[in-house]
């Protein structure tokens, strides 16, 4: 999932009524489009969190990037929303009582610790992020490119962070875990009361009992989710695994099958593909491994970040207008939490970023293949597709 983000819009939550067409513009260094306004304000109102756990030192690269825009890469929302933040925050583990953000364990899902800060409530990995509903205040739990376009290399003791590089982490089994989690804590009494305590204060009582009930609802959507994303029975279950995910797949089941309320319209994502890396991005005529997005200035981000958001927890709703409104042709309405501002810094952050150099301390690089990347990369070589 490709895509990029950075400060919301503080508009009112409100529908917005289209024929189908979207618009965009350059303005301040950010995109602009006449796309549902964002009910999101990337103030921070989470409570803070100590770090679960290790956070491991690393080494980074020259790549066009200080140490500011790499912290907001990370961390700059894009109106992703899994979860009510503090409730991610005292997650279980299915099947312990230990914390589902601890760094040992978003370790094993291939996703990297980062250090708690203002930008980082609870010390979530990197592409973890926390943005507010302008309207209720509340803090949510989302993701950004940073999670799926990330990685590290250990050698010999040293770990180097390469920023836009293809994670290895497992979004499947993330999700699988998370749903599972989520489904313990709303059934099981003893494991509720633990969580309650921690998020409401109480583990019975009025709140509790209200806590409980949203529980169960956002449950019940999580499970809808991974059935829709299921794979079919007869596929290897590491099908999709580790560095390897149906990205377009899971972006058009949340587009087709739950922002129209369709369920029938799924259909399991059966290509999974490595992660794209993000550097040159700006400069190519398309995008994705097929070649299948126009990178056309303006409009082709926008409608590739916005897709991206969408596949990952972006709140996107459609549905058809009473009769009054279709006879001045607005056919259908639509709510979305995707923050454009936002995915204009991002995709501005991605434009100055650049591949790492090789670090010396690495192995030297076959010389046969260091010519080749040289006749593949003078002057202006363009890749032609037959």
């Amino acid at each position: 999932m490709h895509g990029c983000d950075a400060v919301g819009s503080r508009s009112a939550p409100r529908e917005n009524r289209s024929r189908g067409t979207v618009c965009g513009a350059v303005h301040g260094g950010g995109l602009l489009a006449c796309a549902p306004p964002t009910t999101s304000t990337s103030a921070v109102s989470a409570p803070r969190f100590a770090v679960d756990g290790a956070v491991p030192e690393r080494t980074t690269l020259e790549q066009g990037w200080d140490d500011a825009t790499r912290r907001a890469f990370w961390f700059a929302p894009q109106g992703s929303r899994i979860m009510p933040y503090v409730w991610f925050a005292w997650l279980e583990q299915p099947d312990s009582q230990a914390l589902f953000r601890s760094t040992a364990y978003m370790s094993m899902l291939g996703y990297l610790p980062a250090t708690e800060g203002l930008d980082n409530p609870a010390g979530l990995p990197i592409g973890f992020t926390t943005e507010t509903d302008a309207k209720s205040g509340e803090a949510f739990l989302g993701l950004t490119c940073a999670a799926c376009h990330t990685n590290q290399i250990d050698y010999r003791g040293t770990r180097y962070l390469i920023e836009g590089a293809p994670t290895l982490a497992n979004f499947v089994l993330f999700y699988d875990r998370l749903t599972s989690a989520l489904e313990q804590t709303s059934a099981d009494d003893a494991r509720f009361a633990r969580f309650a305590e921690r998020v409401a204060g109480a583990s019975s009582g009025r709140e509790a009992a209200a806590l409980r009930e949203r529980l169960r609802g956002l449950t019940a959507d999580a499970v809808a989710r991974r059935e829709a994303n299921a794979l079919p029975a007869h596929y290897p279950e590491d099908f999709t695994s580790y560095a390897r995910l149906d990205a377009f797949g899971n972006i058009q089941n949340a587009a087709s099958v739950f922002a129209i309320n369709e369920p029938g319209n799924g259909h399991a994502p059966v290509a999974p593909v490595s992660y794209p890396f993000l550097w040159s991005t700006h400069q190519s005529d398309v995008v994705q491994w097929n070649a299948s997005a126009p990178n056309t200035p303006v409009i082709g981000p926008l409608v590739r970040n916005m897709g991206e958001v969408v596949g990952v927890f972006g709140n996107l709703r459609i549905k058809p207008t009473p009769l009054w409104q279709r006879l001045w042709g607005h056919d259908l309405s639509y709510h979305s939490t995707i923050n454009i501002p936002q995915l204009g810094r991002l995709e501005a952050w991605v434009s100055t970023l650049r591949s790492p150099e090789w670090p010396a301390e690495l192995p030297s690089q076959p010389p046969h293949l260091l010519q080749r990347v040289r006749r593949i990369t003078s002057g202006r070589a363009r890749c032609a597709m037959k």
